[in-house]
């Protein structure tokens, strides 16, 4: 379903934040997104011109994450392309594999992952974003989110 693009040295803008009093996670800048792959109420947002990923966003309260020790994965830096026909503008598609997903929280670290309890071989890692990443299996389907969200609280 989705594809890499590797990058060379490009420094990635796009800081991701989670709101303590809303409990949810939003990108800065903003980037449009017309297309929308949604983990639970995670969304992924594409940018249908580029096939893209452009931001991510959604509620994930705290009080469902577990306490963890983690430590990032090492990945790559890449764009993460939604192969074309998949999907277009306006299109919102669930991530059916998320059902069994749980997130895990580092406090010290300050470290968010999301998706399965059980270690799956053959994963790869892509640093997406400046402190998200996203571990996808073989067939090109994500399976796990890593998130190191700059904490911030105002309404």
């Amino acid at each position: 379903m989705f594809e890499v693009k590797y990058l060379n040295d490009v420094q990635i803008e796009e800081n991701l934040l989670y709101n303590s009093e809303t409990n949810e996670f939003y990108s800065e800048p903003l980037i449009e997104s017309d297309i929308v792959f949604l983990a639970a109420y995670l969304s992924i947002g594409f940018s249908s011109l580029t096939n893209q990923s452009t931001q991510i966003w959604g509620y994930h309260h705290k009080d469902m994450w577990k306490q963890k020790d983690l430590c990032f994965p090492e990945a790559n830096l890449g764009k993460l392309i939604l192969k074309k026909g998949l999907a277009d503008g306006g299109d919102t598609i669930r991530l059916k594999q998320v059902e069994n997903w749980e997130t895990f929280y580092d406090k010290k670290k300050d470290i968010v992952y999301f998706g399965s309890t059980e270690h799956q071989n053959d994963i790869k890692y892509v640093k997406i974003f400046s402190r998200s990443i996203v571990g996808l299996d073989k067939g090109g389907e994500i399976q796990e989110l890593w998130l190191q969200p700059e904490f911030v609280n105002h309404q």
